[in-house]
């Protein structure tokens, strides 16, 4: 049997007069790729704002790997695994690419600022951890330098080549860090 790892139930997002999500069902299952596609003011957007703590919901239910995410700070969301990115990428230009994905763990880190501060143990672990993590990510990608690659979030139409590239390459990275891909 399939490990739902996300379920949507009636999600629905109001603003004053405006229904921006409307009785939204979706699940997500271990493993799967998954895209929500659709003309701008869909909801694709809004649908990624609830689920990540951005908006909250004005009805329904979101349950990531069984315990209802609705409610929960953005944080927490994030430390429990569920994170988004966005379309617009912007990255520290003194920094080199490792730097900035090693930047995305903070979120998981345990040993808080006094510890990274004074180069506690523990900061010093985590660091060690994130930064071999951050590496094994660029290799994948293959880009050592300051260099990002850009994934097209909305276009009209796609070549068939540059198509199947992005599913191999999407494929690819699932398999070898063994996450699902929405």
């Amino acid at each position: 049997m399939r490990e739902k790892i996300l379920e949507l139930k009636n999600l629905t997002i109001r603003f004053g007069g405006v229904t921006a999500l409307d009785s939204v069902d979706l699940d997500v299952y271990k493993g799967e790729i998954c895209a929500l596609i659709g003309p701008n003011g869909a909801g694709k957007t809004t649908v990624f704002n609830v689920i990540t703590g951005v908006y909250q919901a004005t009805a329904g239910e979101a349950i990531f790997e069984g315990k209802s995410i609705l409610g929960m700070k953005r944080h927490d969301i994030a430390r429990a695994g569920m994170a988004r990115t966005f379309q617009n990428v912007r990255l520290w230009g003194e920094m080199t690419a490792l730097e900035n994905v090693i930047t995305a763990t903070d979120v998981h880190k345990r040993s808080g600022l006094l510890g990274a501060l004074f180069g506690l143990p523990r900061s010093r672990k985590e660091e060690k951890r994130d930064r071999i993590r951050a590496q094994e990510l660029l290799d994948f990608i293959g880009r050592e330098r300051k260099e990002i690659f850009t994934v097209i979030s909305e276009t009209k139409q796609l070549e068939d080549d540059t198509v199947a590239k992005m599913e191999e390459a999407v494929a690819s990275f699932k398999k070898q860090f063994k996450s699902s891909v929405a």
